[in-house]
């Protein structure tokens, strides 16, 4: 008997040797055979890359990296792999210095992992000049009689290792879950399991959430201040209280909309493919905000606006 997505999802990803990026693309049919929009957009970072300006998972950093340059001084005197500091710096360097988010496809990530040796991510011409520039005003003073001719930061296989195994658990706790409750989903003509069941397993596994009634921590004091099902202008109110930006509202209400227009203009008895993608996204900015908009009472309230907003709280 053949063996399905989900056996395959569990045998490989308790195989340290099985390649993170084939697991991917086995959840990409699960994806796409459920129409679950925020596995698939997840998915499709993790193999594509996450663009600059998108979120990105706490598990991809940012990290903070040991720098080392190359010095040199009169007299043929000088250091090469001397550890440059990040204090003498300006904090608002430290970001673009010294620390780094991967943003990298897995396939990337595997190959750099697998040479074995530490990676230089090399500071640009630019920032050598500008620390030079500072160095002469005395801003930065890495080592008064020597100049620094490069700089790179350093990363060692380990961490890389890391990232990939962060990414192969959450691989794992999605199929083990699939195989308790949906473990013919993905194969095809399998109509057991719906786009929102297989949404909600995603946030749960990803952010502690999911995206229908059992969206976000509700056990917190505050309440949303949503009462009526379909009332949009009171949850994009909630939405704005719990930390969602002027142009995410936007989208918000847009996603509502194209939802809404799928099911024949009426609201949905459940959030729909395009507020599940918009909630993913939310939901890993706030994760990657470690502890700012949508962690503890903000988003419990935000949860419980969408609930209500549906007809689910």
């Amino acid at each position: 008997m053949a063996v399905g997505i989900v056996e395959q999802l569990v045998e490989e990803a308790t195989r340290a040797d099985a390649s993170v990026a084939g697991m991917l693309r086995k959840l990409k049919v699960i994806a796409a055979r459920t129409k679950a929009g925020a596995l698939g957009e997840w998915v499709d970072h993790e193999l594509s890359g996450y663009p600059v300006g998108t979120a990105v998972p706490p598990y991809r950093g940012p990290f903070d990296l040991q720098v080392l340059g190359s010095l040199s001084g009169p007299f043929g005197t000088g250091f090469e792999n001397a550890p440059i500091p990040s204090i003498p710096f300006p904090e608002k360097y430290h970001d673009s210095l010294f620390r780094h988010t991967f943003r990298e496809p897995v396939a990337e990530l595997e190959g750099l992992a697998a040479n074995g040796g530490n990676l230089r991510i090399a500071w640009p011409a630019d920032a050598i000049a500008m620390a030079q520039h500072l160095s002469s005003k005395g801003s930065v003073r890495i080592n008064p009689t020597l100049v620094l001719n490069a700089a790179y930061k350093a990363v060692s296989p380990s961490m890389l290792a890391g990232i990939l195994d962060a990414i192969r658990s959450r691989i794992l706790d999605l199929a083990l879950t699939f195989e308790v409750v949906a473990p013919s989903v993905g194969e095809e003509g399998d109509k057991v399991v719906s786009s929102g069941q297989v949404t909600n397993i995603f946030h749960t596994q990803m952010f502690g959430t999911s995206s229908n009634v059992a969206i976000g921590s509700t056990n917190v004091h505050q309440t949303a201040d949503v009462s009526v099902r379909g009332d949009e202008s009171t949850l994009l109110k909630s939405m704005r209280a719990a930390g969602a930006t002027d142009t995410e509202l936007a989208e918000l209400s847009t996603a509502l909309r194209v939802d809404r227009d799928e099911n024949g203009g009426v609201t949905p008895a459940e959030p729909g493919p395009e507020v599940s993608r918009w909630w993913s996204r939310w939901s890993l900015k706030a994760a990657s905000a470690a502890g700012q908009i949508g962690t503890g009472l903000a988003s419990g309230v935000a949860a419980q606006a969408i609930n209500a907003y549906f007809g689910l709280a």
